[in-house]
């Protein structure tokens, strides 16, 4: 599989050497290789990871020259959150990303994470499993002899073992777009949907309560309790109230998977 890709440029007013701790917080990259030559300074990814990163700005060596914008290139063999990327940006080096390029070098076939764990709502709703696995260590330290031992002990690893089991459920839980299908694999094991018999796509809020189709513009931009959800489905039209019975496979929205799921759906797959 071919790689996504972006490129995009900033100013910044410091050698680029000296921003390697603002680097690593905004593109995930601890390990750096660093070079200074008469005519350009150049920092890039030194561990050939999932992401792959080169930033370059011609440079006097004399005075340096913070005049000249730094090129940024990222490659990644999974999608490349370019929001995330633009708003940390903004937030560690105050300063713009510009002419922004994306590009993908093969659309098929690809991986997503079903849930992120930095989103606020998937955070936020680990917290009961995480006090419900707590209250689990606690039944287990303190195992009363005028009660059913055996109760106790099921009860507590029961509820201890929830926080741990969900964890891995999430990051485990994967969607593969595959040349003709597309797979959400789990802990629960896989689900298949083929590229032919999709009817429908779209954007929905899940909340506590309901779930409610909603187009992307309208979607909850905070995500603090309520998940904002793509799904797929085989039915036409996906009906909330027996949702449970349609074929579908859902995962969490993201502006760059949604483009490009509606991409991988409507450009047939050639074979190179």
């Amino acid at each position: 599989m071919k790689d996504s890709k972006i490129i995009f440029s900033l100013f910044v007013d410091r050698e680029l050497e000296e921003l390697l701790p603002e680097f690593s917080k905004i593109f995930g990259v601890n390990d750096f290789l660093i070079g200074n030559e008469q005519s350009f300074e150049w920092v890039e990814s030194k561990d050939e990871g999932a992401i792959r990163l080169n930033i370059k700005r011609m440079y006097q060596w004399k005075s340096g020259n913070d005049l000249e914008p730094a090129i940024v290139t990222i490659e990644s063999v999974d999608l490349i959150e370019v929001d995330k990327i633009v708003k940390d940006i903004q937030k560690h080096l105050n300063t713009e990303a510009i002419n922004i390029k994306t590009g993908i070098e093969n659309d098929r076939p690809f991986v997503v994470k079903s849930l992120r764990l930095d989103n606020r709502s998937t955070l936020w709703h680990l917290f009961i499993p995480f006090l419900l696995s707590i209250m689990g260590v606690v039944i287990l330290l303190n195992i009363h002899e005028n009660e059913p031992i055996v109760h106790q002990i099921i009860l507590g690893a029961t509820l201890f073992l929830l926080f741990p089991v969900i964890m891995l459920w999430i990051k485990t839980s994967k969607v593969v777009f595959d040349h003709e299908k597309v797979m959400r694999k789990s802990l629960l094991g896989t689900k298949v949907i083929w590229n032919r018999d999709i009817k429908s796509i779209g954007t929905f809020v899940q909340s506590k309560y309901s779930a409610i189709t909603t187009p992307v513009g309208f979607l909850n931009k905070k995500e603090w309790l309520d998940f904002n959800m793509i799904y797929i489905c085989e039915s036409s039209d996906l009906n909330f109230n027996k949702w449970r019975m349609a074929k579908h496979i859902r995962l969490q929205f993201r502006p760059i998977v949604y483009e490009r799921i509606l991409y991988w759906i409507k450009v047939p797959y050639k074979k190179e």
